[in-house]
């Protein structure tokens, strides 16, 4: 039933009616099992390798650049409702209100701290801005365009993470409590 409710985001009185449960019965069992899971969390997410990926050591494209890179650094956003007190500051920039959530991935490189290399700024970035008529032009464009490449690894991971657990991705009907908890929790099932 936990899973079905995360995968599908099924309100209890639709699992209700498909497992013949009641509302209340559901309800206390969502809990515990969301629970449960989080209580598992020091066991399921592990911190990544301080050991350069072998996609990265053993590419001419990546290794000269990415030599010591061990993971990509994200946000996207969760899908959130809350009170319209506070929807000012959950509203997002695509308009809508929702959680920020930074998460970090094993393999490829980003963001702005010691230990952590960042594009370059105010140069080209995107992959969609590079093609065969619009080659790097400078060592700053061709850093961006691997950076870029590698980078891509996070957002293809919160798309399988999204369409798996569409409870991440539709309006929930969950408290704000609980929709903070099922974010880690559909973080944990899909490790």
């Amino acid at each position: 039933m936990f899973l079905h409710v995360v995968g599908h985001n099924q309100r209890f009185r639709v699992i209700h009616s498909t497992f013949r449960r009641s509302i209340e019965t559901i309800s206390r069992y969502f809990q515990q099992v969301l629970y449960a899971i989080g209580e598992i969390r020091g066991k399921m997410i592990n911190p990544i390798s301080l050991n350069t990926p072998p996609k990265i050591e053993n590419s001419y494209r990546w290794f000269p650049y990415f030599r010591d890179c061990i993971g990509a650094i994200d946000g996207t956003y969760v899908t959130a409702k809350v009170p319209r007190s506070m929807s000012a500051t959950f509203r997002g920039r695509k308009h809508y209100t929702c959680q920020n959530v930074l998460t970090v991935v094993a393999h490829d490189g980003y963001g702005c701290r010691p230990g952590i290399l960042p594009p370059s700024r105010k140069t080209r970035y995107h992959l969609n801005e590079f093609s065969a008529k619009h080659q790097p032009l400078n060592a700053r464009e061709l850093f961006n365009l691997r950076h870029s490449s590698l980078r891509i690894t996070i957002e293809r991971a919160f798309a399988a993470l999204k369409n798996r657990f569409k409870v991440l991705d539709q309006k929930p009907f969950h408290t704000f409590g609980t929709q903070v908890k099922l974010v880690l929790v559909c973080c944990i099932l899909h490790n």
